[in-house]
This record gives structure tokens, sequence and C-alpha cells, in this order.
């Protein structure tokens, strides 16, 4: 990032939208891309038939049977996702947004804000200890207070960046 603001080719204005490049890279091709292809394979070889499609079933029944689970049991953990992929977003967007504008205006306060953001999933395995919900809520809502953080903690520079653009 550095050598792109060096080099002109980011600015302030491009911090919000690099953050959300990196909730988008996370979650949309990391996680989700890999995820699709995965279900595409299960389903590929499930509907194929035959003694590999009955030893994929009962592995995955074994091994992941959440992936047969009725829509009203399946429902609630969709929900803790969808909540958990938001929580990254925010996440992402907090942390790219500071980490910007620190190269940017060099302002090492906004690195120091950011770097404990990095570490949240750190926190990935005291999800089984404290149950999906607990967990869920304490991830949203540390997202929450993460935002909450660079949006307070440059909401000067970002004005004034604005006021720059507007002119």
């Amino acid at each position: 990032m550095r050598y792109a603001f060096s080099k002109g080719k980011i600015r302030a204005g491009d911090a919000a939208a690099y953050g959300v490049g990196l909730a988008f890279w996370e979650n949309g091709v990391l996680v989700g891309a890999v995820l699709l292809l995965d279900y595409v394979v299960y389903t590929l070889l499930l509907s194929g038939g035959g003694a590999g499609a009955q030893q994929l079933f009962a592995i995955l029944e074994r091994e992941s049977p959440s992936l047969f689970y009725a829509p009203s049991a399946a429902l609630p953990l969709v929900g803790y996702a969808v909540l958990e992929r938001v929580s990254s977003l925010l996440v992402h967007f907090s942390w790219g947004l500071l980490c910007a504008l620190a190269v940017v205006f060099r302002r090492r306060l906004f690195l120091c804000l950011a770097l404990p953001m990095g570490l949240v999933d750190l926190l990935a395995p005291f999800s089984a200890r404290l149950g999906v919900p607990a967990f869920e809520a304490l991830l949203f809502g540390l997202s929450l207070l993460s935002l909450w953080v660079a949006l307070v903690s440059t909401s000067e520079v970002r004005r004034e960046t604005w006021r720059e653009q507007s002119t």
C-alpha cells in the first residue's frame, strides 16, 4: 500500500473502498468460492448415484450432519453464518480504512488502532467453549466497536478529504 501511495495510485478517498475490498476478497473469494465449489462437487457426486455417492453420503452425514438438517433446524445456523460474514465485513472495512489512512496521512495512531482488529480471527478457538450464539454475538459486538473506533478516530481526516474532493 505504501508503494501504491508513493506512486500516486491510492488517495485518502480510496481508503473505504480498500477496506470493503478486503472484506469482499475474504468473504466472497476465499470463503464463498471455496464453499461453493465444495457444494457443487458434493451435489454432482451425490446425484451420480452408485457406491461412491453412498460412501460420500455416509461420510458427510457423519462429519457434517448440518448439511442434512430440516429447514427449521438449519435456519438459525444460516442466520449465525450471515451474522459472522457481516461482522467480518465490518472488521475488514474498519481495518482497511485505518491502514489506508495511516499510510496516506502518515499517522501511526491509525495503524496502532488497526492492529488489534487484525487479530480477531484468533478468537476462533473459543467458539466451541462459548457456544455459537454467544460467540457470534461477541464477534458482532467487537465488529461494531471496531467500526466505531475507525469512524471516530478518522472523522477529522475524512472530513478534510471530503472537503478537498468537493472543491
